[in-house]
């Protein structure tokens, strides 16, 4: 029997690119992972999820998936926003009175925190000058005037202090207790509703002013410190930087820290600048209404002001959605 003349069959294993070649002619590609190392592929080609989407983060699940450095602003699913950038919050959307969230669009909230920061000018000049050298909007001055009072300093009153200091922080307390009753409501409502009841303590003030103005040193510190306690518990709440309205000294720090003689980028730099000017305004303004012409005259133009602040604030938002 003669053997065939055709070679023997091969004992050796398929190589791998033979065995790359039979599955491509054997079954289709599976499309590109893009998110696999040296696989680049089209976004178009990844599965879609089908069904509704899921339910966005709450404050009891902890930090925000897309950033899990920055917390969850109170009362939304999205992570706070960082400081100086205008987050997308509607401000008409109930609870969002997390810090640095948009009350109003553009820059109406600064400028409304400038003028309140004219009327602390005001304050200031009122209490110290008019109410026995006594703060009722600084109370790390207060503090320190209580100190002087109780070494025995001449022209300071440690009961006028203590009054002072007492009445500021019952004032804070009502603003902690008015965000928590109004978080339900559009933040903006919530602030309007503090500044209306800061304006009605500075009017009252003003007509017991005019009423007994040689006898009204504690009723005076008492509703002037209890309205600056809720403005600062509210704008504290507002956190936006450089616009405590009531201290400086961070301000000023911040303008000289971060300056290019620093080494720094001037962040703000206008901003902290114009907050020296209130303040330096509203307190030349205040000192010549009480050297001139008394208390009333300076409380009556601080309840003014304040209510005209909070009247711009109310209407904004409205007029903003009716043009949008």
């Amino acid at each position: 029997m003669t053997l065939s003349s055709a070679s023997p069959r091969s004992t050796t294993a398929p190589t791998a690119s033979a065995w790359s070649t039979r599955r491509s002619s054997s079954a289709p590609t599976p499309p590109a992972d893009p998110t696999e190392p040296g696989r680049p592929g089209p976004d178009i080609l990844r599965p879609r999820p089908v069904g509704p989407l899921p339910e966005p983060p709450t404050e009891a699940d902890g930090p925000s998936p897309v950033n899990p450095s920055r917390p969850l602003a109170p009362g939304s699913g999205h992570s706070a926003p960082f400081e100086g950038a205008p987050p997308a919050v509607n401000s008409s959307t109930p609870g969002n009175h997390g810090p640095r969230q948009a009350l109003v669009h553009g820059d109406r909230l600064p400028v409304a925190l400038t003028a309140l920061t004219v009327v602390t000018g005001l304050v200031d000049a009122i209490s110290y000058l008019g109410l026995g050298h006594v703060f009722t909007a600084n109370m790390t001055g207060n503090v320190v005037i209580m100190a002087f009072a109780a070494a025995g300093a001449p022209g300071f009153s440690l009961l006028a202090s203590l009054v002072s200091l007492a009445a500021f922080l019952g004032g804070a307390v009502v603003a902690g207790r008015l965000e928590l009753a109004l978080r339900q409501y559009p933040r903006h409502r919530w602030v309007c509703i503090s500044l209306a009841v800061e304006a009605v303590l500075l009017l009252a003030a003003a007509a017991v002013a005019f009423a007994v103005p040689h006898q009204a040193r504690y009723p005076l510190i008492v509703l002037t410190a209890v309205a600056m306690g809720i403005r600062n518990g509210t704008v504290r709440k507002l956190a936006i930087p450089d616009m405590t309205t009531t201290v400086l000294t961070l301000t000023v720090t911040g303008l000289a820290s971060d300056s290019s003689l620093a080494g720094g980028t001037n962040p703000r730099a206008a901003r902290r600048v114009i907050a020296v000017l209130a303040m330096l305004a509203g307190a030349l303004l205040g000192a010549w209404l009480v050297l001139h012409h008394g208390l009333g005259w300076p409380l009556l133009i601080s309840a003014v002001s304040v209510a005209a602040t909070a009247l711009v604030l109310l209407r904004v938002p409205a007029a903003e959605s009716r043009s949008a």
